[in-house]
């Protein structure tokens, strides 16, 4: 694929990116939900247990999950603008509280030809500002209280024309999407039932195929979340690097825009705002877990690959880049710009960075569990590991559907012809003989039971 050229060739491919990497965040809620459904689902309807039986879990839930999923996701986007509301704590505001915020964003809005959006501002000294809604119609404008005191007419300018240029490209409704569902995906892998523990490295002793269940759980899960940050960071940073290009064709003002990311750079945490509504701001964190927006460095660099020694000496550059024109931000931006090329994103290693598990999905601590309780199998089976058949069928996963579920199936929840099936000893008779399990414990209770029920039925003689 060849390099886009321009700002329009810069903004179509990020648009084109943007929608493949969205459709990614869709696909990631299946083997997650399948994950937090498989105990509750064992217990209740092994029949259609994801692990027991696919074929009837995909049947009868995954369009299930599918339509939960989008209910939930559509009555987020409605209370959307509230729940950021109180989770940020901003205040509307009209132009007889802020009237040099309003007369600055006034001719911004006619430019760009959008409603009237509302205007909120939020009691924080940090430097910050995102604009957030569904539509066009029903957008929000919020700036902090430091950012406008720290920034001049120019530099407050760029900042305003860059989140009206969020509500103008419908970023505002696609980064509400994303965060809704990375919030999903975040809130099914913290409470993944499988997720390995040490309630699971116990139960594992007794049944030994809760191991590999739960890490593959774990890992899966990991996967699942790690797609879901480095889509997220994508498709936050393409957005950051169009609205930034856009703001700078609407004030022709590239170096007030680069001289206010400069200045948030360092200071743009608003006290209590959720990982999800940094991924709305101007400014947020550029690596770890939750990374959302590209460097200044990479910003500055996009600005000067399309407008060039502007970015450095346009007329308010003496104001915006007063105080900062040495620091180490600026040098390292300009000297990427003689490159005239776009440092790489690095998506991967940024949201990797300073992370706590590996690749499985594990914490040091998760390792050395896992370890321990392979090793611990591995000496209270020592007696078979010359019999692979045997260790393979001590394994298997099919019988937690029939040890944990089928039981508990019958007495709660009946269900005919399947509580008949459940309770007929032959479903034992696959696990007669295995050796210090769970499942082969039952299947030898369950077959001295028959024995005695025929010895009593027998006639004397």
């Amino acid at each position: 694929m060849s390099e886009p050229t321009g700002l329009y060739g810069w903004i179509r491919s990020n648009d084109g990116r943007s929608t493949t990497l969205f459709v990614g965040f869709l696909l990631a809620i299946q083997p997650i939900a399948a994950l937090a459904l498989f105990l509750p689902l064992a217990l209740v309807d092994p029949e259609h247990a994801p692990f027991l039986d696919w074929t009837g879990y995909a049947t009868r839930y995954m369009l299930l999950v599918a339509l939960a999923s989008v209910i939930w996701f559509a009555c987020q986007m409605f209370w959307h603008i509230e729940t950021v509301k109180r989770a940020i704590g901003f205040e509307f505001i009209d132009d007889s509280e802020e009237p040099r915020l309003c007369r600055l964003i006034e001719p911004l809005i006619m430019m760009l030809g959008l409603p009237i959006p509302y205007v909120g501002v939020i009691a924080s000294p940090a430097l910050n500002a995102f604009a957030c809604g569904i539509g066009r119609k029903k957008a929000v404008v919020v700036v902090t209280r430091g950012l406008i005191d720290s920034l001049d007419d120019d530099e407050l300018s760029a900042v305003l024309a860059h989140e009206l240029s969020h509500i103008k490209n419908g970023d505002i409704r696609l980064m509400a999407a994303a965060n809704i569902f990375m919030s999903a995906l975040t809130r099914l892998h913290q409470n993944n039932p499988l997720k390995l523990t040490v309630v699971h490295a116990l139960m594992a002793i007794a049944v030994p195929a809760i191991l590999p269940l739960a890490l593959a759980a774990t890992f899966v899960g990991h996967l699942a979340l790690r797609v879901g940050q480095v889509s997220r960071l994508l498709i936050a940073s393409s957005r950051e690097f169009i609205a930034d290009a856009e703001a700078v064709q609407l004030t022709k003002n590239p170096a007030a825009l680069a001289a206010a990311l400069v200045k948030v750079e360092h200071d743009y945490h608003v006290e209590g705002a959720r990982t999800e509504d940094d991924a709305m701001m101007i400014a947020g964190d550029t690596e770890g877990s939750n990374a959302t927006h590209p460097t200044v460095v990479q910003r500055v660099t996009a600005l000067a690959r399309t407008t060039g020694s502007m970015v450095f000496n346009a007329p308010s550059a003496s104001r915006g880049f007063g105080r900062v024109a040495r620091s180490a931000t600026l040098e390292q931006a300009e000297a990427a710009a003689l490159l005239r090329r776009l440092p790489p994103t690095r998506a991967i290693s940024r949201v990797q960075a300073q992370a706590r598990e590996n690749f499985t999905g594990l914490t040091r601590n998760g390792v050395l569990l896992a370890a321990a309780t392979l090793f611990s199998l591995m000496c209270i089976h020592a007696s078979e590991l010359d019999n692979p058949r045997a260790i393979a069928a001590k394994f298997d996963v099919r019988p937690l559907g029939l040890v944990l579920g089928m039981p508990f199936a019958c007495q709660y929840f009946p269900k005919g012809e399947t509580c008949t099936k459940s309770l007929d000893s032959r479903s034992y008779r696959d696990f007669e003989g295995q050796k210090n399990t769970l499942a082969g414990w039952l299947a030898s209770v369950n077959k001295d039971q028959n024995n005695q029920d025929g010895a009593a039925g027998s006639p004397v003689k």
